[in-house]
């Protein structure tokens, strides 16, 4: 089994959620030793983008993750899945500073977001909530 490691800066207090970087991890990671993907930002990708990743990227053997202020899916990371990769979100623990992660998988109408580690709060739970149902379309 293949973890990602996180790295997070310490979250503001705003609620605008913030991409601190995203990379293609696995077994062996296809570009730079720590696989970031050089200028994206899953977030910050136009309605109509496309996302790029690094050459030899292969979603059988990698797959994507970002590290983010809070513990909340976007609809750009539809985008991902669309390309093929699992996506991990990592977020720092609001109380006891720890690193939580989440996971994004599935096909629309389907696609679910699972916390694997920590907690979401209250607030990132109703977050996920809306944004699941717009990318599901339900």
């Amino acid at each position: 089994m293949v973890t990602a490691a996180f790295v997070v800066a310490t979250a503001t207090t705003e609620d605008r959620v913030i991409e601190y970087r995203c990379g293609v991890s696995g077994p062996e990671s296809p570009t730079t030793p720590d696989g970031d993907v050089p200028n994206v930002k899953v977030l910050e990708l136009a309605e109509t983008d496309q996302l790029h990743l690094p050459p030899g990227a292969d979603p059988s053997k990698h797959f994507m993750a970002c590290a983010r202020s809070f513990l909340v899916p976007s609809p750009n990371d539809a985008k991902v899945l669309t390309a093929g990769f699992k996506l991990f979100i990592g977020a720092p623990g609001k109380s006891t500073g720890e690193d939580r992660i989440a996971t994004f998988f599935g096909n629309k109408p389907n696609i679910v977001f699972v916390v694997i580690t920590g907690e979401a709060t209250p607030a990132e739970i109703r977050r996920t909530k809306a944004v699941m149902m717009a990318i599901n379309g339900t």
